[in-house]
């Protein structure tokens, strides 16, 4: 009766510590309060908002009382904080202060599989935490609640004629509070509940609310609060939950992803977690095994394909690497065509009857570009026979070209309005071989019970480690995961960026494991887009000094008849520039200015502009005329101090750093913008975000900034010393503003 009340009264679960030592129980009780854990975890979630930093220690106190917490259990009370806990702060306490330091006791596995675990469920809870806290997502109408027919459960009536900018659907986070209340309640302040929206309909919409209902919810109006989409981290809870509990049927490569030991090689004294896992984990990874072994022996014997003319040596070892391992990482540093690699790798695997292949990446825009490339060398070679299909659970989201190869487009209805042509449709998805979708949307809709032996993750280092998880776990036995580990990460939210949830697979797997049999890796190291000179930097500094040069000094040229690019460079083939700017940034602001590098950036870019039409090879090596040009910022008030040169008779490209990753120009201006007596570089001292300026450029490289500020900063910070090399490398421009 006391555990069914907390469904009411919450707060009542610490009468809960006035038991005693749990231990000193009768055996019955024990097993009774270990089965209802997940009613008592929730409780203390659900007063969190009221107590914060309060429920820390009951928290805590409880927690020391349980002897052990399925997996499964500790998964759901971190995604119930998830949904439930609207302060950061208060979770990071429940999470980190209290969760983290109690699961190695807690949870039985591997040490290293549960830290992984845990790990990466506080990340996806923090990210979702301070996305919903960040929103500004709130309904102009105000709604009357009604009780639905099951617990937890309200529904409301919707306008049909409603223009709300906030629309509701299917399992968006919402937060509802009370717009007034009854003049007979006990409350002083507005109440708030938390939901996931169960359906949404013309109409109606239904809540899952987590929080106990008032009597008086009918009595009053409510607010609605669109806290963002949870599909997103639903989808990444499970793929986790799954690559942890059950890797047998979900992924097959899941020790070689973890970096595991071979059976033959692990310590004759385990650590007893280690020891309950050792026999399933060692038949699986024989299994892995044997089928590396398998490849490996199929590439010697000349089964696999042999090395392709339309690739170039790195391409070609990349190729033969995906497909003899099981798992592979392919670097593709900027201009090195691993599109092209990819579709080629792609080409190759269908030749294999019995292969079924999942590619995905984190955006559709750049699983557009992968199909897209497909299928040109299929329609190239004449060997297109309608194999792929396109999936996404939002058709407009997918490349207008590209929406004939949905299943929407081919069944000519909207699945979502038509279950025969959904179920058409599904039939259709089991008979294909190749699939491109986004990794979240591998988990959803049509894909949702597919399963998949080979999984493609391109631009896999700019998502997280759960994200990458979503394909992987549908029965991945080979993987292919193909990005750049020092150009951006993910973009993260601040509280989970602190425990390091930005970290790709991808980095993680290229940095911490060694080349060999378990995991290859491969670097393209040719690139066809940056002049030498530009790409040379970036080289020594980023790659290795292992990116070379395939483009040609004249498809690179500069027009300097209107320009004054300094002649003795352009004669050395010097292509990157520095032009000093003294004037200060502007001050109290949360994002960043500089006025006078913005109006010394409009002068350089007209000046640009005005290079002569000509009938020789022009910047970009096509049919001449002036070069495209592409104006960065690191900061955002920054570009739109800029924005105006979009504008102009021949626009200029202007954009964030993060905005323009993935694309190029004949020249990049780069507006730093700060400029300080402290030497306070802020975001500048990301060097990833300057490898993305100097690798998008692909005749020159134009810097605007204050050596001094760029420079100045402690000697013992690596930015401050690749500024300095930089600064070193470049051309001093002499520019005299008007």
């Amino acid at each position: 009766m006391m555990i069914n009340f907390l469904q009411k009264a919450p707060y009542l679960v610490v009468t809960f510590l006035d038991l005693g030592p749990w231990i000193d129980l009768p055996s019955p009780v024990q097993t009774f309060l270990e089965s209802r854990l997940p009613e008592m975890l929730e409780a203390f979630c659900l007063v969190a908002n009221e107590m914060q930093v309060f429920v820390v220690q009951p928290f805590r106190a409880f927690l020391s009382q349980i002897r052990y917490m399925p997996l499964s259990v500790f998964g759901s009370l971190v995604r119930h904080i998830c949904l439930v806990v609207r302060f950061p702060e208060t979770a990071l306490d429940l999470l980190m202060g209290v969760l983290e330091l109690e699961s190695s006791r807690l949870l039985i596995g591997r040490p290293r599989l549960v830290k992984y675990f845990v790990a990466n469920l506080i990340g996806i809870a923090l990210e979702h935490i301070d996305e919903a806290k960040d929103s500004r997502a709130v309904r102009e109408d105000e709604l009357q609640l009604r009780f639905d027919s099951a617990p937890g459960m309200v529904s409301s009536r919707l306008r049909i004629d409603s223009h709300s900018r906030v629309r509701f659907a299917v399992n968006d986070h919402v937060q509802l509070t009370a717009a007034s209340l009854p003049t007979n309640t006990l409350e002083t302040r507005p109440y708030t509940m938390d939901a996931l929206i169960e359906r949404a309909e013309p109409g109606k919409v239904v809540f899952h609310c987590f929080h106990p209902l008032p009597q008086y919810m009918e009595d009053c109006a409510w607010k609605v609060k669109n806290c963002g989409s949870f599909v997103t981290s639903q989808a990444m809870f499970e793929a986790l939950e799954k690559f942890v509990t059950a890797p047998e049927e979900t992924c097959h490569i899941h020790d070689q992803v973890m970096g595991f030991e071979p059976p033959d090689t692990l310590p004759t004294s385990l650590h007893p977690l280690e020891a309950e896992t050792q026999t399933s984990s060692s038949q699986r990874l024989g299994s892995v095994e044997r089928a590396a072994s398998d490849d490996s022996a199929a590439a010697q014997s000349g089964t696999l394909t042999a090395r392709r003319s339309d690739l170039n040596d790195s391409q070609n070892e990349a190729s033969q690497a995906a497909l003899a391992s099981s798992l592979t990482c392919l670097w593709g540093p900027p201009g090195t065509g691993k599109t092209h690699t990819v579709a080629v790798i792609l080409e190759e695997l269908l030749k294999e009857p019995e292969r079924r292949i999942l590619v995905t990446a984190p955006t559709h825009n750049a699983v557009d570009n992968v199909m897209r490339k497909f299928l040109h060398n299929m329609q190239q070679r004449g060997t297109w026979s309608g194999i792929a299909v396109r999936v996404s659970t939002d058709v407009r989201k997918v490349a207008e070209e590209l929406r004939k190869y949905t299943c929407d487009a081919m069944m000519g209805k909207d699945l979502n309005e038509d279950p025969a042509s959904r179920r058409k449709a599904q039939k259709r998805i089991k008979e294909c071989r190749l699939i491109f979708t986004t990794c979240i949307g591998a988990a959803l809709g049509l894909l949702k019970s597919e399963t998949f032996d080979t999984v493609i993750i391109d631009e896999a280092s700019q998502q997280t480690e759960p994200q990458s998880l979503v394909p992987l776990t549908k029965g991945c036995t080979k993987a292919i995961l193909v990005g750049d580990h020092v150009q951006l990460r993910a973009t993260v939210q601040q509280h989970a960026q602190l425990v390091g949830f930005d970290v790709s697979m991808f980095e993680r797997l290229y940095d911490s494991q060694s080349d060999g049999a378990r995991l290859r890796k491969v670097m393209l190291d040719t690139q066809y887009r940056m002049q030498a000179s530009i790409c040379r930097f970036s080289s020594t500094e980023f790659y290795e000094g292992r990116l070379k040069t395939a483009v040609l000094d004249s498809h690179r040229r500069l027009l300097p008849e209107s320009f004054p690019w300094p002649k003795p460079q352009l004669e050395k083939l010097d292509r990157m520039f520095f032009v000093q700017c003294s004037a200060t940034e502007d001050l109290g602001q949360r994002s960043k200015s500089n006025p006078g590098q913005a109006t010394l950036c409009r002068e350089i870019c007209k000046a640009l502009q005005q290079s002569p039409e000509t009938t020789e090879p022009g910047p970009s090596g096509d049919d001449g005329g002036p070069p495209s040009i592409a104006v960065l910022a690191p900061y955002s008030r920054q570009v739109d101090s800029l924005k105006d040169l979009d504008a102009s008779s021949k626009p200029v490209t202007v954009s964030s750093i993060d905005g323009f990753q993935g694309r190029e120009a004949d020249v990049v201006v780069y507006c730093t913008t700060r400029c300080n007596v402290h030497a306070d570089i802020g975001f500048l001292k990301d060097l990833r975000r300057l490898n993305v300026v100097l690798t998008r450029a692909r005749c020159a490289c134009i810097v605007i900034g204050d050596r001094a500020t760029l420079t100045g900063g402690d000697v013992n910070e690596t930015a401050t010393g690749v500024w300095k090399r930089l600064l070193g490398a470049m051309t001093v421009m002499g520019w005299e503003s008007s």
